[in-house]
């Protein structure tokens, strides 16, 4: 009953769980580790844990009786997180060896693509600030949520000032087109204002950017 009892728990986790003894046979494997390996539990139990699970180091902690903390391991398809102890009896030698691992490959997929992300928008920031025309951009709410380089240089109004308030704040005179632009979602060409506290004239052009359909 308490064998019972202690597999239930540990197929209940969400850690792949494999124990192997001192032959290098699988003596013990979780739901979740047959689940993120791909692999029969009634075959691999018994089985050699090196020509059962590819890369394995199980064998390696079981020579050396050392753990191995949060390593990395590549599987076909999947990116796993790692660790491995031994496991000693009473007279302190090392008679089984135990990983515990989870799979990573969504987190790692997702890290990925936030660091594309990154990149891209560091790139498209490089490209907008490269541009001798200012740029600004407000979102459906007129508020301004961008600005380039030579927005700054042209108004005299920095990206920390303008960024977050509605798009009439760096307007002297006129009226806000980033607002009529929003409203009518038609654009704006050659259009005269004044803006900054210079009260600098320039000739605008503003258009709508529609996103995913909207």
């Amino acid at each position: 009953m308490e064998r019972e009892l202690f597999e239930k728990i540990l197929n209940s986790l969400i850690e792949g769980i494999i124990v192997v003894d001192s032959d290098e046979t699988i003596a013990f494997i979780n739901d979740e580790a047959l689940n993120i390996l791909g692999i029969d539990g009634e075959e691999a139990v018994g089985a050699p844990v090196r020509e059962t699970i590819p890369n394995t180091r199980l064998h390696i902690v079981l020579k050396s009786g050392e753990a191995e903390l949060n390593r990395i391991q590549y599987l076909k398809e999947k990116t796993i997180v790692t660790s491995r102890f031994p496991i000693v009896n009473s007279n302190g030698l090392v008679h089984a060896a135990m990983a515990v691992f989870r799979d990573i490959t969504n987190v790692e997929k997702m890290a990925e693509e936030v660091i594309n992300h990154k990149e891209m928008e560091g790139l498209l920031t490089s490209i907008i600030d490269s541009t001798h025309d200012a740029i600004s951009v407000a979102d459906e709410k007129g508020k301004i949520v961008l600005v380039n380089k030579a927005y700054t240089r042209i108004t005299g109004m920095s990206p920390d000032y303008v960024i977050g308030k509605m798009a009439t704040v760096d307007i002297a005179e006129g009226s806000s087109l980033h607002l009529e632009v929003a409203r009518t979602r038609k654009p704006i060409y050659n259009a005269r204002l004044k803006v900054g506290p210079n009260k600098k004239e320039v000739l605008v052009n503003v258009t709508p950017l529609f996103v995913k359909g909207s």
